[in-house]
């Protein structure tokens, strides 16, 4: 685990929405296209002011030459343009005879969108390498030393591992809603990414919905049973099937719908989906 602070915009002014659940956070709205249109401003233009705002190399931006500390290089395809995500408030330290200059200044969207794209890249390749091991499956034994083969989900696999990249990217940026509150995540990103890798319906963990529950206080649920990011909020739809802003990301095309199925206590294996919070 690693704190993440982020040094405040100016468009950024809400203190309401949570990352993971717990830490508070603030909504920011500099990556999308809408902050930037206005009568001199069409769309086509205020798209790439937007883009300038996170995307590397974008000319005339903060991002032109991948410094910036708004960047985020890794997990701005799934977010920027889409919806304002929930970021780190800053918590910055007063300098200090031990800190001329201060402290967590240097922490900012740029150094945590790095950091799940380290530990996303690592648990991918992990996850290869165990499911290659050519020691084992020479013994004829799974990755638990029992008789049988690692099944591959991952390796060779662009989809699942594309959907990993997604879960992560949005689980540590969530939505925030028209209220400036973080949404929980859609329960179809969690289905979708167990049928993307191919685990078998016994083993998907996506039925702990916010919907079924009287009350979702941390203190009257138990943990142990839990998947990343839940609990989760079924998708809604509006007219023409358009998703309606009820859970993270609800994005068009960011995932189908399955029927659920029954959900279990645990994964085949340890998943390490790992949380980067404030």
């Amino acid at each position: 685990m690693i704190a993440i602070a982020l040094l405040l915009f100016s468009f950024t002014n809400a203190f309401a929405c949570k990352i993971s659940g717990y830490e508070s956070g603030t909504c920011s709205y500099r990556y999308l296209p809408t902050t930037y249109k206005n009568s001199t401003v069409k769309e086509r233009q205020a798209r790439k002011l937007a883009l300038a705002q996170w995307k590397n190399g974008t000319k005339g931006g903060p991002c032109e030459d991948g410094e910036g500390e708004h960047c985020m290089s890794f997990c701005g395809k799934y977010i920027a343009n889409y919806y304002p995500p929930c970021v780190p408030n800053v918590e910055s330290i007063e300098a200090d005879r031990n800190f001329p200059d201060g402290r967590w200044k240097s922490f900012n969207v740029k150094t945590k969108d790095r950091w799940i794209e380290q530990e996303t890249i690592r648990i991918i390749e992990e996850r290869i390498a165990i499911e290659t091991n050519k020691t084992a499956r020479k013994l004829g034994i799974d990755e638990f030393g029992n008789k049988g083969k690692t099944k591959r989900r991952f390796h060779k696999n662009r989809a699942c591992q594309e959907a990993y990249r997604k879960y992560m990217c949005w689980i540590n940026f969530p939505r925030c809603d028209e209220d400036e509150e973080s949404l929980p995540m859609c329960q179809s990103v969690c289905l979708n990414f167990f049928r993307t890798c191919g685990y078998e319906e016994d083993l998907w963990m996506c039925d702990d919905l916010i919907d079924n529950q009287v009350s979702s206080e941390p203190h009257e649920r138990d943990p142990s049973y839990d998947f990343v990011g839940a609990p989760f909020k079924k998708n809604e739809y509006g007219r023409r099937k358009k998703p309606l802003e009820v859970c993270t990301p609800s994005i068009k095309g960011s995932a189908s719908n399955f029927q659920i199925s029954k959900l279990v206590t645990s994964l085949g294996f340890a998943l390490s989906i790992i949380l980067i919070i404030a």
